[in-house]
């Protein structure tokens, strides 16, 4: 249909400066891959399972049914093809249904593969992969989440019967959130403090069946169910769990690091890698950071594509209408949220990558590698999903009242994605726990590769008013520079409330000053995110992985990124003495520059992230322009408009009868 909106649509993409096809490869990692996508969302597309067309309409139990026949058909289909579990997590994201299967595959194989012994991988495993057992990781309860250390639940050896018993010791102790326990799941990870002889010796996983095989009912001393409906991902069976004197065997603790014998002698961890069972959560949070890339680029490209054929109030009388996208307050919106997705892609990858060469190290039983990882990890995941989380809405509210309907699929990827801020980690706390990394990296001298610009600490490097913000070493020096400063203020504030004691990372002192930590932390995550992007944009400089006209675009999204950062820290660039109102003043002329030049490529840039119609399940964002004919389409495909008369005409009738007697 040849509209004024496909000519608008058209016109935008005919001013690429650069090969859209080059970063649709490079974002799918080879031609290969994008090509095997479409042919996947060819043939699951026609599934039952995979449909998308009448996704919004449906009822909770039809989404929870339909998300478990999309796990299962999933598995079935890796399984055959002998397909990798990147490939299955692949095909998850394009059916883009969370289901009671998730955390089977996200959590518990994991935590098996990780903390089992071989003994118990060797029996477990093919049970899990096979789908003869659905598991769960039940870490969370009612009272207590982040700290471990408080959790109620306990596990307690019996050394005469050579068995343990399980409790939840009260309300607050009751196991909630974890995916697929509702209704899905047969067995759980549970993470519980151990006790033996009366001696508590902290939070421990166990494998503990929860439902009958046969009957699919809770097992004696269990408490078991879904805790309701949800902000979102309602696909999903989160659920409650409570035991009451509940016997399980000795080999139900994974024992692969932490051990205990008959006699109920305990054998710990080594020293060197006593944090061991955080893996399982630095796993989860390297995922969360690649999907925060991928579920931003979502409703960056719906917004784009909209606001690039939504025509609104000319700018002068007699004058055409213009497209929303040439408003600055629009573009200078949605620009940035464009050169997020691209930053938080390319991040994905790298910290992916750092997870896999831990992975392989940690086979090798060392684990040098984990503070490091964890501390990155667990930043990255705080700011990623915050970044992301403000993202999809600052895009929504650039589509005006049309991104409030539900089938623009803004609302869907919001409230199914806000859960990550606050889930496998709350992010403040998270922020802290990087924090306490980077405080103590500044006050012993001792770096790392993320941590030795602190090297510098003691220089005060300043830009002359002439000299440009915009190169590659100068943005990351400014970055740098803040978080350098906030970490020096942060630590004075420490001292200030410790009152000349020695710095301690608990305790008043410590909660009195956490504002000033977390600023400093997420700072360091911030230039985090600039390093990594300029360091893989030498990897594809020396590897030649595009062309120097897409190599440009890439520089100007990661700069336009840095450069908003920057604008919003203006206080830290003066107090450091860093920068000077007219370096400030410049960097802001150089920042409307950019996003003005960056608004002509928009269109270009999110069609570069290669995502097809089916994926974004959008009106506002179909790759034609059409957003009008197809938001009218989907209206009149809605279960409300089955009839004319509606739901509700046998009242109406009442009433209008009523009216009718009185005219």
């Amino acid at each position: 249909m040849n509209t004024l909106q496909t000519k608008d649509i058209n016109f935008e993409r005919q001013k690429a400066r650069y090969d859209t096809t080059e970063l649709i490869y490079y974002f799918h990692k080879s031609r290969e891959n994008f090509e095997l996508k479409h042919k996947m969302i060819d043939t699951i597309s026609k599934t039952n399972w995979g449909r998308k067309d009448d996704r919004y309409f449906l009822p909770r139990e039809e989404i929870y049914k339909r998300g478990l026949e999309a796990g299962i058909s999933i598995t079935g289909i890796v399984k055959n093809m002998n397909l990798s579990q990147e490939k299955m997590w692949f095909l998850k994201l394009l059916v883009d249904l969370p289901g009671g299967l998730d955390l089977h595959y996200m959590m518990f194989i994991p935590t098996i593969e990780t903390h089992g012994t071989e003994e118990q991988k060797k029996y477990l495993l093919p049970l899990c992969h096979n789908l003869k057992i659905i598991g769960t990781y039940a870490q969370t309860e009612l009272g207590h989440g982040t700290y471990l250390r408080g959790l109620e639940t306990t596990v307690t050896y019996d050394i005469a019967n050579k068995n343990f018993k399980v409790n939840s010791n009260g309300i607050s102790g009751s196991k909630w959130w974890p995916g697929g326990l509702g209704k899905t799941a047969t067995h759980v990870v549970l993470t519980a403090r151990l006790i033996i002889d009366y001696k508590d010796y902290g939070p421990h996983h166990f494998i503990v069946q929860v439902r009958d095989l046969e009957t699919h009912k809770a097992l004696p001393g269990i408490d078991v169910g879904d805790i309701g409906p949800k902000f979102g991902i309602n696909g999903i069976d989160n659920g409650y769990l409570n035991f009451a004197n509940v016997i399980i065997p000795k080999n139900s603790m994974l024992s692969r690091y932490a051990s205990i014998d008959d006699n109920g002698n305990y054998t710990p961890p080594p020293k060197s890698n006593s944090k061991a069972m955080y893996s399982t959560m630095i796993y989860v949070r390297t995922m969360l950071i690649d999907w925060s890339g991928r579920t931003l680029s979502k409703a960056a490209t719906i917004a784009t594509r909209y606001a690039s054929v939504r025509r609104q109030t000319p700018l002068k009388d007699g004058e055409p209408e213009i497209q929303v996208l040439d408003y600055q307050n629009v573009y200078g919106k949605l620009i940035p949220q464009v050169c997020t997705s691209y930053v938080l892609l390319v991040n994905g990858n790298i910290v992916q990558d750092m997870y896999n060469a831990f992975e392989k190290a940690r086979k090798l039983d060392d684990f040098m590698m984990l503070p490091e990882l964890h501390a990155i990890t667990s930043g990255l995941k705080a700011l990623t999903t915050e970044l992301a989380s403000q993202g999809i809405e600052v895009c929504r509210f650039c589509c005006g009242g049309h991104g409030y309907c539900r089938t623009s699929g803004l609302p869907d990827i919001y409230e199914n994605y806000v859960q990550n801020p606050t889930w496998e980690g709350e992010n403040d706390v998270l922020y802290l726990q990087t924090g306490r990394f980077l405080l103590k990296a500044f006050l012993s001298g001792r770096y790392t590769e993320y941590t030795k610009f602190l090297e510098k600490r003691h220089h005060n490097p300043k830009l002359h008013n002439n000299e440009t913000i915009i190169q590659d070493n100068t943005i990351l020096d400014a970055c740098h520079i803040i978080t350098t400063h906030l970490i020096k203020n942060a630590i004075e504030e420490l001292k200030e409330n410790g009152k000349g004691a020695p710095i301690e990372f608990e305790g008043m002192a410590w909660n009195n000053s956490t504002m000033s930590i977390i600023k400093a932390s997420k700072s360091f995550c911030y230039s985090v995110l600039v390093y990594n992007f300029l360091k893989e944009k030498q990897y594809i400089i020396q590897y030649k992985k595009v062309s120097p006209n897409t190599l440009n675009i890439l520089d100007k999204c990661l700069k336009c990124f840095t450069l908003n950062y920057l604008d919003k820290n203006t206080g830290e660039l003066l107090e450091s003495e860093f920068m000077n109102k007219y370096n400030i003043k410049s960097m802001r002329k150089q920042y409307n520059e950019l996003l003005l030049e960056l608004r002509h490529q928009g269109v270009s840039l999110v069609d570069s992230f290669g995502l097809s119609d089916y994926e974004l399940n959008s009106a506002l964002g179909v790759y034609d322009g059409n957003a009008y004919e197809e938001l009218l389409r989907k209206a009149k495909e809605s279960p409300f408009n089955k009839t004319e008369e509606g739901p509700g005409w046998d009242l109406l009738q009442i009433l209008t009868g009523q009216i009718r007697s009185k005219m």
